[in-house]
């Protein structure tokens, strides 16, 4: 059992210093091991979409499109419509 919401949040306080010292790098991390989680109530998508701009944008992590590519699908296809909106926004959409 993993608490995705609880990951989310502690991504959060590393990423904007919230009672802990700032660091991407954690937060990406805590944002990674979310997005690997399957929960009920949706925040594994939710992970998977900030894991998936993480890649892209290299925050906290190496550059990664192709990973990035992955995630945002993945979110897209759970019904997450930001992630598809930032497929088509960054040309990253899958071609035919």
């Amino acid at each position: 059992f993993a608490d995705v919401y609880s990951m989310i949040w502690l991504a959060q306080m590393y990423e904007s210093g919230a009672g802990v010292p700032v660091d991407q790098a954690k937060a990406t991390e805590w944002i990674r091991l979310g997005a690997q989680q399957q929960d009920a109530a949706g925040y594994g998508t939710l992970a998977r979409y900030h894991y998936g701009v993480a890649l892209y944008q290299g925050l906290g992590v190496a550059v990664d499109v192709q990973a990035a590519r992955h995630w945002l699908e993945r979110a897209a296809a759970e019904g997450w419509s930001d992630a598809a909106e930032y497929l088509r926004v960054h040309g990253l959409q899958a071609t035919p």
